[in-house]
Protein backbone atom coordinates (compact mmCIF):
# COMPACT_ATOMS: atom_id res chain seq x y z
CA UNK A 1 0.00 0.00 0.00
CA UNK A 2 1.69 3.18 -1.11
CA UNK A 3 1.13 6.21 1.03
CA UNK A 4 -0.94 8.95 -0.55
CA UNK A 5 0.48 11.51 1.87
CA UNK A 6 3.37 13.33 0.22
CA UNK A 7 6.35 13.45 2.57
CA UNK A 8 7.85 16.88 3.15
CA UNK A 9 10.95 17.76 1.11
CA UNK A 10 12.96 18.30 4.28
CA UNK A 11 13.34 15.50 6.78
CA UNK A 12 10.24 15.66 8.95
CA UNK A 13 10.58 15.02 12.62
CA UNK A 14 8.52 12.32 14.21
CA UNK A 15 6.44 15.06 15.89
CA UNK A 16 3.97 15.00 12.99
CA UNK A 17 3.48 11.27 13.48
CA UNK A 18 0.73 9.83 15.63
CA UNK A 19 1.29 6.36 17.05
CA UNK A 20 -1.82 4.47 18.06
CA UNK A 21 -2.98 0.97 18.74
CA UNK A 22 -4.68 -0.69 15.77
CA UNK A 23 -8.27 -1.76 16.33
CA UNK A 24 -10.38 -4.31 14.44
CA UNK A 25 -11.77 -1.44 12.35
CA UNK A 26 -8.19 -0.94 11.01
CA UNK A 27 -8.18 -4.40 9.45
CA UNK A 28 -7.77 -3.24 5.82
CA UNK A 29 -5.08 -0.72 6.78
CA UNK A 30 -3.08 -3.42 8.56
CA UNK A 31 -3.53 -5.78 5.60
CA UNK A 32 -2.27 -3.11 3.21
CA UNK A 33 0.86 -2.41 5.25
CA UNK A 34 1.55 -6.12 5.64
CA UNK A 35 1.26 -6.63 1.89
CA UNK A 36 3.77 -3.83 1.35
CA UNK A 37 6.15 -5.41 3.83
CA UNK A 38 5.81 -8.81 2.22
CA UNK A 39 6.45 -7.42 -1.27
CA UNK A 40 9.58 -5.71 0.00
CA UNK A 41 10.85 -8.80 1.80
CA UNK A 42 10.04 -11.19 -1.04
CA UNK A 43 9.92 -9.39 -4.38
CA UNK A 44 7.80 -11.14 -6.98
CA UNK A 45 6.05 -13.32 -4.40
CA UNK A 46 2.54 -12.24 -3.50
CA UNK A 47 1.31 -13.09 0.00
CA UNK A 48 -1.41 -15.69 0.29
CA UNK A 49 -4.33 -13.38 0.95
CA UNK A 50 -6.55 -15.82 2.84
CA UNK A 51 -3.76 -16.68 5.28
CA UNK A 52 -2.78 -13.04 5.73
CA UNK A 53 -6.38 -12.05 6.43
CA UNK A 54 -6.99 -14.91 8.86
CA UNK A 55 -3.78 -14.23 10.78
CA UNK A 56 -4.43 -10.48 10.94
CA UNK A 57 -8.00 -10.92 12.14
CA UNK A 58 -6.82 -13.21 14.96
CA UNK A 59 -3.98 -10.90 15.95
CA UNK A 60 -6.14 -7.78 16.07
CA UNK A 61 -8.46 -9.52 18.51
CA UNK A 62 -5.94 -11.50 20.58
CA UNK A 63 -4.91 -10.81 24.14
CA UNK A 64 -1.20 -10.57 24.85
CA UNK A 65 -0.31 -8.69 21.70
CA UNK A 66 -0.75 -5.33 20.08
CA UNK A 67 -0.34 -3.83 16.64
CA UNK A 68 0.74 -0.20 16.52
CA UNK A 69 0.13 2.08 13.56
CA UNK A 70 2.08 5.21 12.69
CA UNK A 71 -0.03 7.84 10.98
CA UNK A 72 0.68 11.17 9.35
CA UNK A 73 -2.38 13.28 8.55
CA UNK A 74 -4.58 10.21 9.14
CA UNK A 75 -2.63 8.15 6.58
CA UNK A 76 -0.93 4.97 7.86
CA UNK A 77 2.80 5.05 7.08
CA UNK A 78 4.12 2.43 9.50
CA UNK A 79 3.28 -0.64 11.54
CA UNK A 80 4.78 -2.74 14.33
CA UNK A 81 3.35 -5.81 16.08
CA UNK A 82 4.41 -6.75 19.60
CA UNK A 83 3.47 -10.12 21.10
CA UNK A 84 4.18 -11.36 24.60
CA UNK A 85 6.09 -14.64 24.72
CA UNK A 86 5.73 -17.21 27.49
CA UNK A 87 8.76 -17.63 29.72
CA UNK A 88 10.90 -20.75 29.45
CA UNK A 89 13.22 -22.41 31.92
CA UNK A 90 16.11 -20.39 30.52
CA UNK A 91 14.49 -17.14 29.41
CA UNK A 92 12.22 -14.79 31.34
CA UNK A 93 9.04 -13.52 29.73
CA UNK A 94 9.86 -11.58 26.57
CA UNK A 95 8.07 -9.77 23.79
CA UNK A 96 8.59 -10.48 20.11
CA UNK A 97 8.45 -7.61 17.64
CA UNK A 98 7.20 -8.53 14.17
CA UNK A 99 5.61 -6.86 11.16
CA UNK A 100 8.03 -3.93 11.37
CA UNK A 101 7.49 -1.67 8.39
CA UNK A 102 7.65 2.00 7.48
CA UNK A 103 6.68 3.22 4.01
CA UNK A 104 9.95 3.88 2.13
CA UNK A 105 8.99 7.54 1.55
CA UNK A 106 8.81 8.04 5.31
CA UNK A 107 11.94 6.22 6.45
CA UNK A 108 14.79 7.83 8.37
CA UNK A 109 12.41 10.24 10.09
CA UNK A 110 12.16 8.55 13.49
CA UNK A 111 8.94 6.67 12.81
CA UNK A 112 10.24 3.20 13.70
CA UNK A 113 11.79 4.71 16.84
CA UNK A 114 8.36 5.97 17.85
CA UNK A 115 6.77 2.58 17.10
CA UNK A 116 9.40 0.75 19.17
CA UNK A 117 8.94 3.27 22.00
CA UNK A 118 5.20 2.53 21.98
CA UNK A 119 5.89 -1.21 22.08
CA UNK A 120 8.38 -0.73 24.91
CA UNK A 121 5.81 1.22 26.93
CA UNK A 122 3.16 -1.44 26.32
CA UNK A 123 5.62 -4.15 27.37
CA UNK A 124 6.53 -2.26 30.54
CA UNK A 125 2.84 -2.12 31.45
CA UNK A 126 2.86 -5.93 31.21
CA UNK A 127 6.02 -6.36 33.27
CA UNK A 128 8.21 -7.23 30.28
CA UNK A 129 11.62 -5.64 29.81
CA UNK A 130 13.12 -7.88 27.12
CA UNK A 131 12.14 -7.11 23.51
CA UNK A 132 13.31 -9.43 20.75
CA UNK A 133 12.97 -9.60 17.00
CA UNK A 134 14.18 -11.58 14.02
CA UNK A 135 15.43 -10.30 10.71
CA UNK A 136 17.34 -11.74 7.78
CA UNK A 137 21.05 -11.87 8.55
CA UNK A 138 21.95 -10.42 5.15
CA UNK A 139 19.59 -7.43 5.33
CA UNK A 140 22.10 -4.65 5.92
CA UNK A 141 19.45 -1.93 6.16
CA UNK A 142 17.47 -3.82 8.79
CA UNK A 143 20.61 -4.74 10.72
CA UNK A 144 21.69 -1.11 10.79
CA UNK A 145 18.26 0.15 11.79
CA UNK A 146 17.84 -2.34 14.62
CA UNK A 147 21.36 -1.70 15.91
CA UNK A 148 20.68 2.04 15.88
CA UNK A 149 17.56 1.34 17.95
CA UNK A 150 19.64 -0.47 20.58
CA UNK A 151 19.02 -4.09 19.60
CA UNK A 152 21.97 -6.46 19.64
CA UNK A 153 22.44 -9.99 18.37
CA UNK A 154 21.91 -12.53 21.15
CA UNK A 155 21.09 -15.65 19.18
CA UNK A 156 21.72 -17.12 15.75
CA UNK A 157 19.07 -19.28 14.10
CA UNK A 158 20.23 -21.76 11.49
CA UNK A 159 18.02 -23.49 8.97
CA UNK A 160 18.34 -26.64 6.95
CA UNK A 161 15.64 -27.67 4.50
CA UNK A 162 15.03 -31.35 4.05
CA UNK A 163 13.31 -33.26 1.29
CA UNK A 164 11.67 -35.68 3.75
Amino acid sequence: MASTVVPPAKAATSDAVEIRRAAPRDFEIVIGLRRSLRREERPGEEPIDAQLRSMTRKQLNAAGQVIFLAEVADEAVGILRCALQAPTELVARTALLTTAYVDPAWRRRGIMTRLVDAAEGWCASHGVRDLRLRNAHDNAAANGAWEALGFRVVQVVRQRRTER
